[in-house]
């Protein structure tokens, strides 16, 4: 965390700031490539509406690569005028669990991509003007918005339609139960004649019958821009991949086989059987985001005894307030991902976001 540049100005002050330029220049040209705004003098901007300002983000990722996003603060947009719906779903951690565990069972494969750029593939929705980005464009112009960016309060909503709107048109249909999930179809005469084919290699009556899989060949879990993929074969989910190619930009994990989703580590043995989740590389995040590497373990998720008092009123300040909903929202992100034997502990702390006091604080 502590590599990472914070503005525009460290980014290109630092002993490696050949290695940021070179990411945000890769930023801007994706942004350009994908025409994403039509630049345009400030003073022509409607006086009804305002310059949305951005800001560089930088990333260092896992690999040793670096990332940089151009952001639109979405924060100083205005209902109504800049956006209207914001909502977007997305796949629920005990949705893929159990589509892991499913996979696992009938031994298909897993395997996930991350689509590149994803936010820019959506055309925008209402009329929205931005700040270009900074290093990379004259203080006179600004940008007239035909994309969706990153920042945009729609742009997940967006960019979700958009998806959703490919992989109907690549035959996968939705889930009613479960929207973030997709099928592929299946012919139910196609389907009929193999069960009945393989019911008399079987010898078996109907009400025997029970050894055939007539469902879909072909699971698709989207997590804004993660998908993860689950095929009965190797080659169904290699099919679905190069098909999805030629609609978006996509990066691959490099293996058949996924190794990792949201942060998720997988780990799988197909000879035995087995499929294990661990988020031991986020945990640690969070140990060393809030300096709390040198904590000792105990046995249970919270301490033995603990309690807390109605009339306690020794609250905290703004800036303890935050970090105490921070390291709230980083735990229940573990508990929903691999943990639910913390989710007492974090539901117990939860109650008091509004208006924690220092024993809460501490006992956290």
């Amino acid at each position: 965390m502590e590599n990472e540049p914070t503005t525009y100005k460290e980014a290109t002050q630092r002993l490696d700031s050949k290695r940021w330029c070179a990411a945000m220049e890769k930023e801007v040209k994706s942004l350009l490539n994908a025409g994403t705004w039509k630049p345009i003098e400030r003073i022509t901007v409607p006086q009804n509406h305002r310059i949305l300002k951005g800001k560089w983000v930088y990333k260092l990722k896992r690999d040793g690569s670096c990332k940089a996003r151009w952001v639109v603060k979405g924060f100083e947009q205005v209902k109504g005028l800049d956006y209207q719906q914001v909502f977007a779903a997305v796949v629920r951690a005990d949705t893929f669990r159990t589509l892991l565990a499913i996979a696992t069972l009938l031994d298909w494969d897993i395997s996930n991509i991350d689509v590149d750029s994803a936010f820019l593939y959506g055309d925008i929705d209402t009329e929205v003007y931005i700040e270009l980005p900074e290093g990379f464009s004259e203080s006179h112009k600004c940008g007239k918005l035909l994309k969706s960016i990153y920042g945009l309060k729609q742009a997940p909503r967006i960019w979700a339609q958009t998806l959703y709107k490919i992989l109907r048109e690549l035959g996968l249909v939705q889930l009613q139960s479960e929207h973030s999930v997709f099928t592929n179809r299946q012919c139910t005469q196609a389907v009929d004649k193999k069960q009945r084919r393989y019911q008399r290699l079987t010898g078996k009556k109907d009400k025997e019958f029970l050894g055939y899989y007539a469902g879909p060949e072909l699971i698709v879990a989207v997590y804004v821009d993660d998908l993860l993929i689950i095929g009965k074969t190797q080659e169904v989910v290699k099919d679905f991949k190069k098909r999805l190619a030629l609609r978006v930009s996509m990066t691959e994990t490099g293996n058949d086989e996924a190794r990792d989703y949201l942060g998720i580590e997988i780990s799988r043995n197909r000879e035995k059987g087995t499929l294990r989740l661990s988020q031991k590389a986020y945990f640690k995040g969070v140990l060393k985001r809030y300096g709390l590497e040198g904590l000792n373990g105990i046995n249970a998720p919270i301490r033995e005894g603990l309690k807390f008092y109605v009339d306690d009123a020794d609250y905290v300040d703004d800036g303890e307030k935050n970090l105490y909903q921070s390291k709230v929202g980083s735990l229940t992100y573990g508990m929903q991902g691999t943990r639910p034997d913390t989710a007492y502990a974090v539901s117990l702390f939860s109650r008091f976001l509004a208006k924690p006091t220092r024993s809460h604080v501490k006992a956290l």
